[in-house]
């Protein structure tokens, strides 16, 4: 009953000067709208949702690439770790948004074309890494120095360390990453 009075004030008593009103309509005008391109709306809807779920696979994908390729060498793990945490701190939208000017001059200078969907697949694919990839690098850092010194000491590869420790000890703090990388997807 509480949910029904907003919707019953903004149809009923608010003025046609209203901004909630000037810019939306009324309900039944939203109805109305919905009901008459229906699948257009659920088309583009679909389309939404399908690029957010290949942002968030391809932001998982790039971190383990990026600590993959920060293990293989000294300090580089430390460094990706240092600038993926100041890079957190920018606003999604303001990365969204260079991304996309950049991604713009690009296809202007290439003079090619992308559809909406292809178009904002690397932007949010961008904003969407930060997260699994600074996880999973504090996750790498909290490996037991007994256990690094171990692998010195026999002598152990490091692919064999990246695939056989250090990314089965990360990947659970990725797939959180990812996880809260899900919430921005939107």
């Amino acid at each position: 009953q509480t949910c029904a009075l907003p919707i019953y004030i903004w149809d009923r008593k608010l003025t046609d000067q209203n901004t909630l009103v000037i810019y939306f309509g009324r309900p039944k005008d939203i109805l109305a709208y919905f009901l008459s391109d229906g699948p257009t709306i659920l088309k583009s809807s679909f389309s939404c949702v399908l690029v957010e779920i290949v942002s968030l696979v391809l932001a998982g994908v790039v971190s383990v690439i990026l600590l993959v390729l920060g293990l293989s060498s000294d300090g580089r793990l430390s460094a990706i770790e240092r600038s993926v945490a100041v890079l957190q701190t920018v606003p999604v939208l303001v990365i969204v948004t260079l991304s996309l000017l950049a991604e713009a001059q690009l296809l202007a200078m290439l003079d090619a074309r992308m559809s909406a969907g292809w178009y904002c697949l690397i932007p949010v694919t961008i904003a969407l890494m930060f997260p699994p990839l600074a996880n999973g690098a504090a996750a790498i850092r909290r490996t037991p120095i007994q256990l690094k010194a171990m692998f010195r000491l026999w002598g152990a590869p490091s692919f064999w360390r990246i695939s056989r420790v250090y990314l089965p000890m990360a990947i659970p703090d990725i797939l959180t990453g990812v996880r809260a990388s899900a919430t921005w997807a939107v």
